[in-house]
């Protein structure tokens, strides 16, 4: 069986097993979990098939389609390091160039910054843009971006 080929799972593992079933005939599936007992899976099928469809069919024959394994493997969050401020607080950050950016119905002379110049607790408030080596965020009117100490942008609407 199925059950029987599967490794036990440690305290930080946890495994899920599903079948799609559906009727014999038709196209529809629906996922339910898995067992050792078909007539379990079969009421479990039938409670979502009447539950989603308003109807069973008790006398037609159920057909698994597909089955799948996911195991879910439980790890420790990677401690984030702090950065720290080399400029004073009261130094806005600097722009690298200004471009033309249409937003908000109109062009907006745009200042655009690079996210490695950035320190904590700088603000930078939209229209602007902000570049990095993988990514493009741009700041519409009317929000502002704020690096934290730990190295995350967070964009938030002004009131």
């Amino acid at each position: 069986s199925l059950l029987a080929s599967t490794p036990p799972a440690s305290s930080e593992e946890e495994i899920v097993l599903k079948v799609n079933l559906k009727y014999e005939g038709t196209n529809s599936t629906l996922t339910v979990d898995f067992t050792s007992d078909a007539a379990v899976m079969r009421q479990d099928f039938e409670a979502e098939h009447k539950s989603r469809y308003g109807f069973i069919q008790l006398e037609k024959t159920l057909i698994v389609e597909s089955a799948s394994l996911e195991v879910i493997q439980k790890m420790d969050t990677p401690e984030e390091s702090l950065i720290t401020r080399t400029r004073s607080i009261d130094e806005p950050p600097a722009s690298v160039e200004t471009v033309r950016m249409f937003t908000a119905d109109k062009w907006h002379d745009t200042p655009v910054y690079r996210r490695e110049y950035l320190q904590p607790e700088d603000s930078i408030s939209g229209p602007a843009i902000i570049v990095e080596k993988i990514s493009t965020i741009v700041v519409e009117p009317l929000w502002e971006a704020r690096l934290t100490e730990r190295n995350h942008l967070i964009l938030q609407r002004k009131n």
